[in-house]
């Protein structure tokens, strides 16, 4: 419905609406229809000669039925048979290419949050993809949209999580680079203690994010992402970095049960850094995670 609202909305640059008119009363139309959930009026019998509809018309009346006996409703969507014969030919196809190619859209924040919030709408993972690369962004400009999101995802409370899904799906479908999100994440990272002073779920959204990346990628989760967490060489940082973990171990369970937290902690850096950061064995990793309630 995002979709449909804004194409409504879509002005020139002399300020005038884009579509006509009658174009705009159709957007409404499908906005309307989805509304009623996809229902809509339709009359029962095929059209009639004049004479059939009287006939029709005094029986109803003898049996004390009203006009509402000729509608009825159906549910909307089924594809017509007539689209299938106006597929386009390739002169078509090539000339809405090179058209499209012209009204590339600009990648900017704001249309980040636009396919970001197309996403948590519609859950198409199809259309985020087509929606994020048709910017065409470069691998600096991707990197920079996944900096306005995970911004959005460590401030916003009420959108950290779908954020986190977005993202996700985005690394699924190679429109970024585990390399782009390692990078933005330890921009953000190693200020994060200090900005849940202001925002104090922040720390959410990484557990959120982290446990979705544990729970899609399974053994082929990227352990470069753990190098982003806040945790010195001498030990600084350690307590917090096992509360980062052990929130996104917590989130794990609830999303993939105690066996995902398992799975996870086979593969070794994972076992590693959270070892580390709870300064004990590897052995012993399993009950501390279950005295916190991440196994």
């Amino acid at each position: 419905s995002a979709r449909l609202r804004d194409l409504k909305r879509t002005e020139g640059r002399d300020g005038r609406s884009t579509f006509k008119p009658r174009i705009q009363f159709k957007i409404q139309d499908l906005l309307d229809l989805r509304l009623k959930n996809w229902e809509k009026k339709l009359f029962k019998e095929q059209p009639k000669l004049i004479s059939d509809v009287r006939k029709d018309a005094q029986i109803q009346a003898r049996k004390g039925f009203g006009p509402e006996t000729m509608f009825s409703t159906q549910v909307a969507g089924q594809r017509p048979s007539y689209i299938d014969d106006l597929r386009p030919t390739k002169p078509q196809r090539d000339k809405a290419m090179r058209e499209e190619a012209a009204s590339r859209p600009s990648f900017d924040v704001h249309y980040v949050k636009r396919v970001a919030q197309y996403y948590a709408e519609e859950r198409n993972g199809d259309g985020l993809q087509q929606d994020w690369n048709r910017a065409a962004p470069s691998g600096s400009e991707a990197k920079q949209g996944i900096d306005w999101l995970c911004d959005i995802g460590f401030n916003d409370p009420q959108k950290e999580d779908v954020i986190a899904l977005t993202i996700v799906e985005l690394l699924v479908r190679r429109c970024i680079s585990w390399d782009s999100l390692k990078e933005s994440l330890a921009g953000f990272l190693k200020d994060l203690e200090e900005l849940q002073m202001d925002v104090p779920t922040a720390g959410i959204f990484f557990h959120s994010l982290l446990s979705r990346l544990l729970l899609q990628f399974g053994k082929d989760f990227n352990p470069a992402i753990l190098k982003t967490l806040p945790m010195q060489a001498n030990g600084e940082g350690a307590e917090f970095t096992w509360s980062l973990l052990v929130g996104a171990f917590r989130k794990l369970r609830e999303g993939g049960g105690a066996e995902a937290v398992h799975k996870s902690l086979t593969i070794p850096e994972v076992t590693s850094v959270a070892s580390k950061a709870r300064r004990c064995t590897a052995s012993e990793l399993k009950r501390h995670l279950q005295e916190e309630g991440g196994l």
